[in-house]
């Protein structure tokens, strides 16, 4: 949205996420996943059902909580509810839709856009989150100018449900501080 309409954005708040092809920090997997998702696309297409239910099966079902626990989120932070929550959501997803969005998103980078950035900006980045590692909060901080980086050493992808009472009162304080009253 920067990109296009730079005089229409106050501040940018770049929270748990990335500015770079989402899927190549997903659990260090480097492009791997970049290509599963681009084979896969074409075979949500052609065989919906199944794999409709296969998703469905594998977000709903018993194992899922337990490998989010060890692989997604801090099991000591993530409310059980909030995890519930996103995990029925996501069940329900249309998994091709799903695939072709991430497909799409796997190619997608803002890198060149971040230097031309003039507002206010606060990126959080997660010391747990294994989707979006620190590394990458870190270098959209490096590279956009005035910008402040909060990192939550604790936090995975999930760090807003985690750490609410920490994030939130870094989110009001940035806000506070740029636009008073």
């Amino acid at each position: 949205f920067y990109e296009r309409f730079p005089t229409r954005v106050a501040a940018i708040l770049a929270l748990l996420g990335t500015y770079e092809h989402p899927l190549d920090g997903f659990f260090g997997t480097g492009t791997l996943l970049r290509h599963v998702v681009q084979a896969a696309a074409p075979l949500s297409v052609k065989v919906p059902r199944p794999l409709q239910a296969v998703w469905h099966a594998a977000l709903a079902g018993p194992l899922c909580v337990p490998f989010a626990h060890q692989f997604v989120v801090n099991p000591q932070a993530a409310p059980r509810d909030d995890l519930d929550a996103w995990r029925t959501h996501l069940a329900d997803v249309d998994v091709a839709c799903f695939m072709h969005l991430a497909r799409d998103l796997a190619g997608h980078s803002t890198t060149h856009v971040l230097p031309r950035i003039t507002v206010p900006t606060l990126v959080v980045a997660g010391g747990r989150d294994n989707f979006t590692p620190v590394s990458k909060g870190r270098r959209m901080h490096e590279q956009i100018t005035g910008s402040e980086l909060v990192v939550v050493p604790q936090a995975s992808h999930m760090g807003l449900a985690e750490f609410p009472d920490i994030i939130n009162p870094q989110v009001h304080a940035f806000l506070r501080r740029h636009f008073p009253g």
